[in-house]
């Protein structure tokens, strides 16, 4: 799979996987979270995200990195079955404070696609968050470029790197998200996966929990390697209505001399 081969027509469609949403992910989330909340975790220096985040994990544990991958990919592929399947994930721990009162505009984030991956996914690790605190998906009302669909990045940077919020930040967040409609709503339930295709545009709909932080598992794929079909592949590789329809017509054939219908 060839993450070279994306285009900028292609950005905010479902190209090669569907998203899924799937509760109890971790057979032993808390575990996982008790992992989560003993790292450290650094800002961006360059704003690129909101928070601060671990390393990537195949750089702290590579056994937990390889456990955590096995189980997102499965959501899509027998990746037990596939011993040729290869992949280029990144995986993080991410906390995002929020920004008091709960209804303050500063904890919404800003829709986005990751164009540098082909796959993402967030995992919710808060055990008692408020429910709206999870991630909603959006369809652009038109063809918009990521690369230049922010309408103050400055701004946005600025405030993920050291909290300052410049003038004018509330009205271009509030710009930039009025141009994209709501598609798929999912709530922040603890040890829930969300996968969805890198190009569909998407955004924390809050960071306010209402327990502290907002910690989640975020993964990105950026390549995959001898893997089988994608679901997309697979749904359009099956026959079509007509050619069933004529797979079921009856047949005459020819027996003991005479034409039987079959």
């Amino acid at each position: 799979m060839d993450t070279a081969n994306k285009t900028f027509d292609l950005v905010g469609k479902m190209v090669n996987f569907p998203t899924v949403v799937a509760d109890d992910f971790y057979t032993d989330p808390y575990d996982i979270r008790k992992i989560a909340t003993r790292l450290e975790y650094r800002k961006d220096l360059k704003g690129a995200f909101p928070g601060k985040r671990t390393m990537p994990l195949h750089l702290i544990d590579q056994a937990l990195d390889q456990y955590c991958n096995i189980r997102f990919l499965s959501l899509y592929f027998d990746v037990a079955q596939n011993a040729e399947m290869q992949w280029a994930i990144s995986s993080y721990f991410q906390l995002v404070d929020p920004v008091a009162p709960q209804d303050n505009p500063l904890n919404a984030g800003w829709t986005h696609v990751d164009t540098n991956s082909i796959l993402a996914g967030v995992v919710y690790l808060d055990q008692d968050a408020d429910i709206a605190s999870g991630t909603n998906l959006y369809r652009a009302k038109a063809n918009i470029n990521p690369a230049i669909a922010d309408d103050d990045t400055n701004a946005r940077r600025e405030f993920y790197k050291t909290g300052t919020v410049l003038p004018g930040y509330k009205q271009a967040l509030d710009s930039h998200n009025s141009k994209f409609t709501e598609s798929v709503v999912v709530k922040n339930y603890y040890n829930r996966v969300v996968a969805y295709d890198a190009h569909v545009w998407h955004r924390a709909n809050t960071h306010h929990t209402g327990t502290g932080p907002r910690l989640t598992q975020v993964f990105f794929v950026n390549d995959l390697k001898n893997a089988s079909s994608t679901p997309y592949d697979r749904l359009k590789a099956l026959p079509s209505l007509e050619d069933i329809r004529r797979s079921m017509q009856p047949k005459l054939q020819l027996f003991d001399g005479k034409l039987k219908l079959y």
